[in-house]
């Protein structure tokens, strides 16, 4: 924002709807609507953020998905004064006008350019999503932090080089009204301002605005739309429909495939890739949703806006602000509706840091709920040890020496058969028939591993290679 000609001065008095220049609409949505936006927003990516950054749960997508909380909490602070101005108690105050004013261009630059980089990690976390479906052998090694910082500061300069022209749009002039009892500020663009006009109408044969700046605020805005508006919105939502035919596919594979042991593994991890899949897709039309009537009014209102239609588009752009705004407070509500895993890690931390919380009913509820969905979850990754003797126990020969290549998995010596070998040959009590059983099951537990260390590595099927992989760090696919 760049003021001319210092401050106006003007002995007519304004009436309350020409002072603050906002609709009804707005004003009740930035005193009533807004504070409840903001409380929710602050504490649920303050939790996102919390969670996100801790070590048990770093990873690519995480990282991003830490940062785009951080620019919720930015967004939604910045957005404070915005909201303050529409209380009358404050919003009347001259002092707090003239510096509202005055940096009012500035805060919203910076609004700009928080909401361009939300928008470009949301990209950035729905295709690293989709390369994981599509492309299951990839390498899921935890980036250093070289390339995770060189990302994360290429997003936030390419944005803020796009829309830092909004720090020079406007020309403005500081107007006193009512005997300096009313202060108000009249801003043109100084790209799109063909007139110079004054505040009172009249013609100002100063106003020069050199062609660089008129040229580069004309440019400039046109990379913002298609860089900022456009690519990344209709990307996410490309991706996500993608996301989404690749989750079909994936569920009809599925329901073709036996619960046989081969193929245990294999089921467990697709299931969790689709839960991850799932809370991805989630945040994703939560974004498009919030984000695409926005870009819609920005289109009406750059190319299609006419003098009459100001108002009603004004009106518009108030409700479609408030869906932006509703769509940075969402992001925690989203996690834990999609995410089992984002839940337990929540109540994990949010104990360990009030331990007296969970000597309380409540929290003992959640730590054995917690506990339950993790031993289930525990037991769909990981075949039973028990099924698997009862395999051998009923196989003999041949028929108990069954390869690993044919099963999927290495298979483990044969326990139960040694015991009943000798218990068998035995003719002693039932007594001592348990101590001997026992004994040789004892002995048999030390080559065990041995054994195992011993096999040889047989070539496996490509699903099977990509979860004995993955599982190295599973913690990646985490959410």
């Amino acid at each position: 924002m760049i003021f001319f000609d210092g401050v106006f001065y003007s002995d007519k008095c304004l009436s309350p709807r020409a002072l603050h220049e906002s609709s009804s609409l707005e004003t009740f949505m930035y005193t009533y609507i807004f504070p409840i936006q903001f409380a929710f927003g602050i504490i649920g990516n303050s939790l996102n953020l919390w969670i996100f950054v801790s070590d048990s749960l770093r990873n690519r997508a995480n990282d991003l998905l830490a940062a785009v909380s951080l620019c919720d909490l930015i967004f939604l602070i910045l957005m404070v004064p915005i909201s303050l101005s529409h209380f009358e108690s404050i919003g009347n105050m001259l002092t707090f006008r003239y510096y509202y004013f005055y940096y009012k261009s500035e805060i919203s630059a910076l609004v700009n350019w928080i909401s361009a980089a939300a928008i470009w990690l949301i990209f950035f976390i729905t295709a690293e999503r989709y390369l994981v479906i599509k492309s299951p052998l990839r390498p899921k090694i935890y980036w250093w932090n070289r390339k995770r910082s060189t990302l994360l500061f290429s997003i936030f300069i390419s944005t803020f080089l796009i829309t830092s022209y909004h720090h020079f749009e406007y020309d403005c002039q500081m107007v006193y009204f009512c005997n300096g009892t009313q202060i108000r500020s009249f801003c043109y663009s100084a790209g799109f301002n063909s007139e110079d006009k004054n505040w009172d109408g009249s013609t100002n044969k100063t106003w020069e605005v050199s062609n660089f700046r008129k040229y580069y605020i004309i440019y400039s805005t046109a990379c913002n739309v298609l860089f900022v508006v456009l690519v990344p919105i209709i990307a996410v939502v490309a991706l996500t429909v993608l996301l989404i035919k690749n989750l079909d596919k994936e569920e009809e594979i599925l329901q073709h495939v036996d619960e046989t042991c081969c193929h245990r593994l294999s089921i467990s991890h697709h299931r969790q890739k689709r839960k991850v899949t799932i809370t991805v897709i989630a945040i994703a039309s939560c974004f498009a949703f919030t984000q695409g009537p926005s870009a819609v009014m920005y289109f009406w209102e750059m190319f299609i806006g006419l003098p009459e239609q100001r108002r009603f588009i004004h009106t518009l752009m108030s409700i479609t602000t408030g869906l932006v705004i509703t769509g940075k407070t969402t992001n925690f509500i989203l996690f834990c509706l999609s995410s089992a895993h984002f839940r337990r890690k929540f109540v994990a931390i949010f104990l360990k840091k009030f331990p007296t919380l969970g000597q309380s009913s409540i929290g003992r509820r959640m730590t054995s709920r917690r506990a339950s969905e993790f031993f289930q979850h525990k037991s769909e990754l990981h075949p039973s040890k028990d099924n698997e003797y009862q395999y051998d126990s009923t196989n003999t020969g041949k028929n108990a020496n069954i390869s690993r290549s044919s099963l999927g998995y290495i298979h483990r010596p044969s326990i139960l058969r040694s015991i009943s070998i000798n218990s068998t040959s035995s003719n002693k009590s039932h007594k001592s028939n348990n101590e001997t059983s026992s004994k040789i099951y004892g002995q048999s537990l030390r080559p065990k591993n041995k054994e195992n260390k011993c096999l040889i590595k047989t070539p496996l099927p490509m699903v099977v290679e990509a979860i004995n992989e993955n599982r190295k760090n599973d913690k990646c696919d985490d959410i």
